[in-house]
Formats: C-alpha cells, sequence, structure tokens
C-alpha cells in the first residue's frame, strides 16, 4: 500500500463551476417550478436508469407531484426506457434529452436541483467531479470509485444499487435539505497531469 498513489482525474474547471439555476433553466427551456433531477450517461443497463425511472415513479405516484427528470445520453437501451416511463404515467414529467455537447453540460448540472447516477458498476465517473464543481446535491449508487468521491461530501448521498426504493426515499431526503451545498473546485487537468507525470518520472529515476 505505501507504494500505491491514487491519482484522481481532472475536469475543466474553466466550464464546470456553480452558475445561476434559474438562468441556465431559461436557456434550455426547462421548467422553472419543478424540483429537477438530472441523469447524464449511456443509457444501458449497466447504468440502472430502470431503477431511477422507477424509484422516480414512486415518488410522483405518493410522494409530491412537483418534480422533473431528465435524462441525457442515448444508447440501445433508449427505446425501452421510453416505453418504461410511458407505461408508468410519467409522460411530460420526464425529458429525454439525448446527447449533448460536453460544453453544454455545465448548463444542465446548474439547471438541476439533484444529480442521480444510479449505475450497478462504476469505475470514477468524472460526471461525480463536474457535478461536486457545480455544487449540485448528489445521489449516486455505492459501486466502484463513487464513494471514494463522495466520502464525506455534504452533498453526496450513497444507495445500494438495483434498490429502486431506498433510491427513491434517499432522492426525497437530499431534495428536503435546506443546508447550502458544498462546492468542490476539483482538480484540473493539467494538475492531474502534473501528478500522474511525477511518478514516471520517479519510476523512470528508479531503473
Amino acid at each position: 500500500p505505501e507504494k500505491i498513489r491514487v491519482i484522481p482525474n481532472g475536469i475543466d474547471t474553466n466550464l464546470f463551476r456553480p452558475m445561476d439555476t434559474e438562468t441556465c433553466r431559461k436557456r434550455l427551456n426547462l421548467p422553472l417550478d419543478k424540483r429537477l433531477i438530472l441523469f447524464i450517461g449511456n443509457l444501458a443497463r449497466v447504468k440502472g436508469v430502470t431503477y431511477l425511472l422507477e424509484a422516480f415513479a414512486n415518488l410522483m405516484k405518493n410522494r409530491r407531484r412537483d418534480l422533473f427528470l431528465v435524462i441525457i445520453g442515448d444508447g440501445g437501451l433508449k427505446r425501452d426506457l421510453m416505453a418504461q416511463a410511458k407505461h408508468a404515467g410519467l409522460n411530460g414529467s420526464v425529458y429525454f434529452a439525448g446527447r449533448r455537447r460536453h460544453d453544454d453540460i455545465p448548463l444542465w448540472l446548474n439547471a438541476c436541483d439533484l444529480f442521480c447516477l444510479p449505475s450497478l458498476d462504476e469505475g470514477c465517473p468524472n460526471v461525480i467531479l463536474e457535478a461536486l464543481a457545480c455544487g449540485r446535491q448528489i445521489v449516486a449508487t455505492d459501486v466502484g470509485g463513487i464513494p471514494e468521491l463522495l466520502f464525506e461530501k455534504e452533498n453526496g448521498s450513497l444507495v445500494p444499487p438495483r434498490d429502486a426504493d431506498s433510491l427513491a426515499e434517499t432522492i426525497e431526503r437530499a431534495l428536503a435539505k435546506k443546508q447550502t451545498l458544498s462546492i468542490s473546485a476539483g482538480m484540473g487537468w493539467r494538475e492531474s497531469a502534473g501528478m500522474l507525470l511525477e511518478e514516471f518520472k520517479k519510476a523512470a529515476a528508479n531503473n
């Protein structure tokens, strides 16, 4: 363990920063009177969007009607997910926004009240770092490298994968929080690359 140094990914700190939520929503033509939940990722089974839709349906049915879910991304599961949303009566409350340019993602993150990543498996998802840099509330599954990113983060909550009920309850609690969110400036790509270069230089010197 003493020979291991974990170097996190960097983010574009010029792009990912806090912006005014109302302004971002107006630019994206999103509702101003809803609590907005956002997912960003490939529409594949490993991303767990099926469970997010199930959790969202539970919230809409049992708890509240002021929610709006935005799903950014594309993939082979899109048609099935759209059918699931329609079957659950979520038309009008779920927006499948398709693929979006990376430069536009900060607008979507700053427009949301909560970012959700319900993956069944993950590495070190940069979108979590980007959401933190925008000061967003985050609910994500306790898999892969996600716990390392959200460890002791005031605006991060972990849930078990494949558990729509727990996901719904945690989203409800997160949306009810009133405290000011912490903002992580994040590490830029230059800093991350510099740390990696330093380790390569050490390894070359020792050989």
